[in-house]
């Protein structure tokens, strides 16, 4: 999928800039053919071995930032390539070098790295994960027949598929719980697939199985219930295979913390690119805020911007999902975690809080298809 280089951005990009970054996206100025799905990643090297069930399970284009240090960089980088390339011919690894050695731990550049994987995109639409989240088998035909359903949904009486379609179609994601005791080490905790493949669920009857068992459940519902919430798990888990051609609209978020994994339109279609370059050329959905760093709201920041942006959320039928795979707490979570040595946690918490309101000063006029649900009491 090409050469590996180093990214040579200098300057953030922040909602404050981010029509100036568009011309750094690889997206084909002529536009792409047919629908297609990217699979974008970020990762530490710690974390890459991950890749191998992944790769066996997204059989469509995978672009994953990898955060190394110029040592790491220098004495393994040919070697990695080398051996994941050959495992996985679809995957492309592009190198993020560490600033400092204190950087990971303090400051770890998260939406850099998803920003840089999404410069190479050439989609038509993506999913950004990080590595600990597994897609279920055959999730990249599950996406590609939601997206169908999406465009399905929006045709007009003339046949019109929309120019430019502002959905975000949510995956719904579950967390498999440690085994007892508890693995200590990521080589440990990646041990867990190694001895048994179905560890993490490939299939929605194996989920199931995992849920009623106790082994799995919804992605953090035990510490952040409003998390994903809005994706009426219950429901979703609940419906049948009749429902399979069904996409169950959002109409409101009943919390500003919701914060699911989307499918987003990228790369302009050729039969839409025309009429997109009189607007604007480049990427159809949003960057990530690259001011968020380490633990703590540089996911749900995107979000945000999608729903004050007037995206419409839909959940996907009952035919794919995600599981986050159980590892260690990252050092960066602990940094997040401990209040008193570490200030970023309130910094992340402030920073998210003056972004809302950049938001609100940016789409004051645009019309939110999905607001925040009214109370009973309002």
């Amino acid at each position: 999928m090409g050469e590996n280089l180093t990214s040579q951005k200098t300057l953030i990009r922040t909602l404050r800039n981010q029509k100036e970054y568009y011309k750094i996206s690889n997206c084909p100025r002529d536009g792409v053919d047919d629908i297609s799905v990217t699979l974008v990643l970020q990762t530490t090297l710690d974390r890459i071995k991950l890749l191998q069930t992944t790769c066996a399970r997204w059989k469509a284009n995978i672009i994953v930032s990898v955060y190394i240090t110029q040592t790491e960089f220098d004495n393994q980088w040919d070697d990695i390539v080398t051996d994941y390339t050959n495992l996985c011919s679809n995957v492309l690894l592009k190198p993020h070098i560490a600033k400092s050695d204190q950087e990971r731990d303090l400051e770890y550049p998260i939406n850099q790295l998803r920003n840089e994987a999404l410069d190479f995109v050439t989609s038509s639409h993506v999913l950004v994960l990080d590595m600990d989240m597994i897609p279920s088998e055959n999730l990249h035909k599950s996406v590609l027949d939601a997206i169908a359903l999406a465009i399905e949904r929006r045709m007009d009486d003339d046949g019109d598929n929309g120019l430019d379609p502002l959905d975000a179609i949510v995956v719904p994601a579950f967390e498999r719980k440690m085994m007892s005791p508890p693995c200590e080490t990521l080589d440990e905790c990646h041990g867990y697939i190694e001895q048994d493949e179905s560890f993490i669920p490939k299939t929605m009857e194996e989920l199931k199985k995992n849920i009623l068992n106790k082994e799995c459940i919804v992605f953090q519902s035990d510490v952040n219930w409003e998390g994903h919430f809005d994706t009426n798990t219950k429901e979703w888990l609940e419906s049948s295979y009749s429902d399979s051609n069904a996409l169950k609209i959002i109409d409101c978020f009943h919390s500003q913390r919701y914060e699911p994994y989307v499918v987003l339109p990228w790369c302009a279609l050729e039969r839409n690119v025309k009429m997109l370059i009189m607007r604007r050329a480049g990427p159809r959905s949003t960057y990530y805020d690259e001011r968020f760093v380490g633990y703590g709201k540089n996911k749900i920041q995107n979000i945000s911007h999608l729903r004050k942006k007037g995206y419409v959320f839909m959940v996907m039928p009952p035919t794919g999902f995600l599981t986050h795979y159980p590892h260690p707490e990252s050092r960066t979570k602990e940094v997040w975690n401990n209040k008193q040595k570490h200030d970023l946690h309130e910094k992340m918490d402030t920073l998210y809080s003056t972004y809302l309101r950049e938001l609100e000063k940016v789409y004051r006029s645009t019309y939110e298809v999905t607001d925040i649900c009214k109370r009973a009491y309002d």
